[in-house]
């Protein structure tokens, strides 16, 4: 039997942070992962987990989401690369996506950020692996139905149940940025250019250079 046959399987072909083309702290909101490697590589696959409630990420893109979300925010990291934060914060991150499947599935905040007796930590967890392991803090607020009639084509299918404030799912073309070309707004650049893009819209001026920097001296961490 192929390791297939073990999982609920996908693939996850890019995030997005918020619905607007930029985050609160002027981040490039959304972007797209290369796929093309195939299943069989297990590159950004996902593995549906329900007896979990953390959302493992691949190492490379977890190192990004989570800076995007607490750059400028109280948090603690540990050498796991969890992270813990204030819960007084929690209002203030915004709601992150996930593009599976061709269908984009949210996450608000108050699915990723997991209470354990008082302290908050961040439910995305860095993967040494190439792929997703995600568990119920995605599925909360969904009604979601396996249908494994066709076990070749076997599904998962999501749906807001009647109480929840989750928008409708829908189909959603791939980001147009790919990940590798966003590195450069962990850079100090980056911090430059967010203050001034108050004023005007600056990106080229300061895209060119800061990709040099980021290709030598690499991109910062959370």
């Amino acid at each position: 039997m192929s390791f297939q046959h073990y999982f609920w399987l996908n693939t996850c072909q890019g995030m997005r942070i918020g619905t607007s083309k930029r985050t609160k702290k002027g981040f490039t909101s959304s972007w797209f992962f290369d796929t093309k490697a195939g299943p069989q590589s297990y590159q950004n696959l996902v593995i549906w987990d329900t007896a979990i409630s953390w959302i493992y990420v691949p190492e490379a893109q977890a190192v990004d989401l989570i800076y995007r979300l607490v750059k400028g925010k109280t948090y603690n990291k540990f050498a796991n690369g969890m992270v813990s934060l204030s819960c007084a914060d929690v209002n203030n991150y915004e709601d992150v996506f996930f593009l599976i499947g061709g269908y984009w599935l949210q996450m608000k905040p108050q699915d990723y950020i997991i209470n354990l007796s008082g302290t908050c930590f961040l439910g995305f967890i860095p993967n040494p692996g190439n792929y997703f392991l995600i568990g119920l803090g995605l599925m909360g607020g969904y009604y979601t139905i396996h249908d494994n009639s066709n076990h070749a084509n076997a599904r998962i299918g999501f749906v807001p149940h009647s109480t929840s404030s989750k928008i409708e799912v829908a189909a959603g073309k791939s980001p147009s940025m790919p990940i590798q070309n966003l590195q450069w707004e962990r850079t100090f650049m980056f911090d430059i250019y967010a203050y001034i893009l108050t004023l005007f819209d600056a990106y080229w001026i300061f895209y060119v250079p800061a990709y040099v920097i980021t290709s030598i001296i690499g991109p910062s961490t959370y």
